[in-house]
This record gives C-alpha cells, structure tokens and sequence, in this order.
C-alpha cells in the first residue's frame, strides 16, 4: 500500500491576501520592538501625587487579609495598604534616610 503524500500546511491560504495586509512572514519576522513606555508604569493625579506600580510576593494569608480587611471596610485596596504602609513607616527611622543615588537609580525611583 502506497503512501500518500499529505500537503504541507500553507498559512498563506489562510490569510486574507488583500493589498493592505502584510505578508504572515513580515508580521512574524519584521515586528516592530515595544519597548515600556515611563507613562504606563506610573499615574500622576490630579492631586499632584505621583503613583508607581509595584510588583511583590507576600503569603497567600496575609494577601486574604489584605482582601477582606479591603472589602469589608470599603476601602480600595491600594488605599489601604499604602495607609499601613505609611502607619509601619512611622516605626522605622531608616525610612526617613535617603537612598544613595547610584541605588535610586537602580531601583528606577523618581527621587531618592
């Protein structure tokens, strides 16, 4: 029993071959490169506060925490932890020592 040949996948018949659209390999090949844009990671209020995203890893618990004590007090989330943040703050002196400028530029912080 003879084998037959099976043809070969063709994106091209797939795709609308339209004037206007590039070619599959030009989108694949030939993307542009994004790069982050400053404005996107941070938000400046109409209060003149200026506000960073931030990333971090806490235990699961303390992040239920976090969730319930937001929802059933009806405070935001970002509210309610920069306002313990800030109370933890009151705590420590070093919290009050600038950073050097090699470090804030490290940590791409706007000020030190």
């Amino acid at each position: 029993m003879a084998k037959t040949k099976t043809p070969k996948f063709d994106i091209g018949a797939h795709v609308s071959s339209s004037g206007a659209s590039p070619h599959p390999d030009a989108l694949l090949f030939n993307a542009p490169v994004v790069t982050p844009n400053a404005q996107v990671s941070s938000i400046q209020e109409e209060t003149g506060v200026l506000k960073l995203r931030f990333g971090s890893l806490i235990p699961a618990d303390t992040l239920v925490l976090l969730h319930r004590t937001s929802y059933w007090s009806r405070i935001p989330l970002n509210e309610l932890l920069n306002e313990a943040l800030l109370q933890y703050f009151e705590s420590r002196s070093e919290a009050s020592q600038l950073l050097p400028e090699r470090e804030r530029l490290k940590r791409k912080l706007p000020t030190a």
